[in-house]
């Protein structure tokens, strides 16, 4: 169950829907958002297209930079309040239709390239009896702060969890590799567990009975982060079917049971209707797909951290024979062999 190892082929990135509320947060603190992103070298226009690219060294030192300015040393946690797992994008609507939690943590293990690549999770039995270790990582270059990243994602996990599982989960406990801040017990408290800092590395410990918790279909708040993407889709692209179809049919991907069914009923529509409306624009649903994989295959194939085997699941396919046959296809080539060009 683990993921790759992070390796350093090139600087790995994130989408830009990983600030969200940040310039909110910034504003309420008194502070000067230009500034802040000036000093990070992020384009402030890049904070208005969430699916735009922003290297993950960056936006970690923007986050340590603009805690220290605005002396406040929770910033991780305070921006994870104002975030859910719908700033996973397309991810959220793959989580949301899992069954159970351990089931979206796999998903999410499987499918976090879709939001960075640098980003990786790992799934392990123990420490102790009943136990899991869910230890979430990111590669950052060398010397680059981490504490404000890590706690933010944390937050974000550990409220997934909490959704999802909510109860009393009894002894559980969460470790970081960055040293004590001088808000320990607001840690503790804003996490709801003991907090260790300067560990060997950042993870939370938890129940195993916890991933076997089933996921409520009426559980109001994970479906309205899975919607928040549907109407993301609606929103930008009114009166393009296609592009609605393309943004929809990209986040059931790496889900494996994409169909037009799904699609069609995701955007409140007979799926006949959605076929001719298609047509109406000389498109066809799998030709849509098709490419869709083709671009998503390339961009894939080009980190070298990505299991063959992982880049054909995030495409939506059951058997590698078929990605292969698929890359033929499309490059002339196989996945293995496009790596060494």
């Amino acid at each position: 169950m683990r993921s790759p190892p992070p390796n350093d082929f090139h600087p790995a990135l994130v989408r830009a829907r990983a600030l969200t509320g940040f310039p909110q947060l910034v504003a309420d603190a008194g502070g000067d958002l230009a500034a802040l992103l000036d000093a990070a070298g992020i384009a402030p226009r890049l904070l208005e297209t969430p699916d735009a690219a922003l290297p993950l060294d960056q936006v970690a030192r923007l986050l340590e930079h603009a805690a220290r300015v605005l002396a406040m040393p929770d910033l991780g946690r305070r921006l994870a309040r104002r975030q859910d797992i719908s700033v996973l994008g397309a991810v959220a609507l793959v989580m949301g239709n899992a069954p159970t939690v351990g089931e979206a943590l796999l998903a999410l293990q499987r499918d976090f390239a879709y939001h960075s690549p640098g980003a990786h999770l790992e799934l392990d039995h123990g420490p102790g009896a009943g136990q899991v270790t869910l230890r979430y990582d990111l590669r950052l270059g060398a010397g680059v702060p981490r504490r404000h990243m890590l706690e933010l994602g944390y937050g974000i996990g550990i409220g997934f969890l909490r959704l999802v599982a909510p109860g009393d989960w009894g002894a559980w406990e969460l470790h970081f590799r960055h040293a004590v801040g001088p808000d320990a017990e607001a840690c503790q408290r804003f996490f709801g567990a003991p907090v260790r800092f300067g560990q060997p590395c950042d993870a939370a410990i938890i129940p195993a009975a916890v991933l076997a918790h089933r996921i409520a279909s009426d559980q109001g708040a994970l479906r309205q982060a899975a919607e928040r993407a549907v109407r993301y889709a609606i929103r930008n692209h009114p009166l393009d079917i296609g592009a609605q179809v393309r943004l929809l049919a990209a986040a059931q991907l790496p889900s494996g049971q994409l169909s037009r069914a799904i699609i069609a009923s995701q955007l409140g529509l007979h799926e006949k209707t959605l076929a001719r409306r298609l047509g109406q624009q000389g498109l066809v649903f799998q030709q849509i797909v098709d490419q869709l994989r083709q671009e998503r295959a390339m961009a894939y194939l080009e980190e070298a951290a990505l299991p063959l085997t992982e880049v054909a699941a995030l495409l939506g396919y059951t058997e590698q024979a078929s990605f292969i046959r698929a890359c033929r296809r499309w490059f002339g080539k196989t996945p293995k062999a496009l790596r060494l060009v």
